[in-house]
């Protein structure tokens, strides 16, 4: 009896075994994925079952690059692989502890016709606390804090991204911006010049327009390469390669959603700051069930049997803690120690949730009133003295340093309406960071 169910017993064992393989990280290989990812998208884009649904043809809009950001930023791989760690946790939970197997072997010395005395015992937990049940809620809500800390990650990386393409959207205008005043500033000194020869204007007033230009053309050359470096940096946030053959569409054109204080406010319990710190708590709270569960003991069963005089016998033994002394007491206090920090910090975190829509709201109605300004009085004003200029020059009454003058300024306000836009959507995209929903990419397939 006893040869059989240690036999029984190993076989089991050696069967449920596990084994190892190693998996070393080529980064060589993966240089070659990456360096190829913009091709990736592109068949992506041809295929029903891919994550990314847009069209590189065009260029990258606002909602494309969003797409980009949750599925390829390593940012997001990265928490998503963790948010798979808790999962298999979560799935292997619950399980009962192996069972052990005993075996007690003795001699008698004296000289008897059977000296040896073989006994074995196999121990069998019977779980009696419920600490399964409550390691496995542990492990659920383990997951979900990982699910909301991956939210929380994509929704940080989308905002980065949201705000590198208004960004590049506003390079680009500069550009184009100073691009034409370069253009108008030495249209202006060819003008200066013919002036200067025929004594109608000072050297020292021709040289104005060289000065102004010359000082341009360095501005010129910064905001190329700003405008190079926003480019790179929606490729970072998108996580394209840097040398990627895409091109992007940027906008300014972001909305604020939810579009009323009211509805921001009604929903700010839910935005991902909240559940993140919510998810947290509920952890803190399925520790502490936890904890109180271990103070009680488990029964575990010992079923065995032996031989004696070569007699076979059977046996039944069982061993149950007795929590007279320590019943797990310190750790029941520090889990409800632990959950009295968590839900302080959830109420914390609310408040300032709460503080920083205010702010953003404010930033916000500042940006908006400041590009209904820029854009709607004093752009007009500046466009309106340079027409004015000009129609004076067609009527032959030619002001250089005048139109010079309002040349400069209607850049100068031109510039400021781009400014006004530019802060108007990165206040947008600050507040709408608060309540933005996953692009379902907590169970995005990734790149290969």
């Amino acid at each position: 009896m006893l040869r059989s169910l240690f036999a029984a017993t190993t076989f089991v064992a050696f069967t449920a075994c596990h084994t190892y393989a190693p998996a070393p990280v080529d980064l060589d290989a993966w240089r070659a994925v990456f360096a190829a990812r913009s091709d990736l998208v592109r068949d992506a884009s041809a295929d029903a079952t891919s994550p990314f649904r847009g069209d590189l043809a065009d260029g990258i809009d606002l909602g494309e690059a969003r797409q980009l950001a949750a599925w390829l930023h390593p940012e997001c791989r990265s928490a998503r692989a963790a948010a798979g760690v808790a999962k298999v946790a979560f799935e292997q939970s619950g399980r009962l502890p192996d069972p052990e197997l005993g075996v007690d072997v003795e001699r008698i010395v004296e000289s008897v016709a059977h000296p040896w005395i073989v006994a074995g015992e196999l121990g069998l937990t019977i779980p009696l606390s419920g600490r399964l049940g409550a390691s496995e809620a542990l492990a659920r809500e383990r997951h979900g804090e990982a699910l909301a800390l991956a939210l929380a990650v994509e929704v940080d990386v989308r905002r980065r991204c949201e705000l590198a393409v208004v960004r590049l959207a506003a390079a680009r205008e500069r550009a184009t911006l100073l691009h034409e005043l370069v253009q108008q500033v030495t249209a202006l000194e060819t003008i200066g010049r013919r002036l200067e020869a025929a004594n109608e204007v000072t050297a020292a007033a021709a040289r104005t327009f060289t000065l102004e230009r010359v000082q341009r053309e360095g501005e010129l050359l910064l905001a190329d390469a700003a405008l190079a470096a926003a480019e790179l940096e929606c490729r970072r946030e998108t996580g394209l390669p840097p040398d990627a053959a895409v091109t992007f569409t940027p906008t300014f054109d972001v909305d604020p959603a939810p579009a009323t204080p009211e509805a921001r406010r009604e929903q700010l319990p839910a935005s991902v700051r909240v559940l993140f710190l919510r998810a947290r708590h509920e952890v803190a709270e399925r520790s502490l069930a936890l904890a109180v569960s271990e103070q009680w003991p488990d029964l575990v069963l010992r079923p065995g049997g032996g031989e004696e005089d070569a007699q076979p016998r059977a046996s039944l033994g069982f061993t149950i803690p007795l929590p007279l002394w320590n019943g797990n007491t310190a750790a029941i206090h520090e889990a409800r120690a632990r959950r009295d920090e968590a839900a302080e910090a959830l109420r914390g975190g609310y408040e300032t949730a709460l503080q920083d829509l205010g702010t953003a709201e404010l930033r916000l109605a500042t940006a908006e009133r400041h590009l209904a300004f820029a854009a709607e009085r004093l752009a007009p004003l500046a466009a309106q003295q340079v027409a004015d200029c000009r129609r004076l020059a067609e009527l032959g009454q030619l002001e250089p340093l005048l139109i010079l003058d309002a040349v400069v300024r209607d850049h100068g306000a031109r510039d400021l309406v781009i400014a006004a836009r530019l802060a108007r959507a990165e206040a947008a995209i600050a507040a709408n960071a608060m309540f933005a929903r996953t692009e379902s990419a907590a169970h995005r397939t990734e790149p290969r």
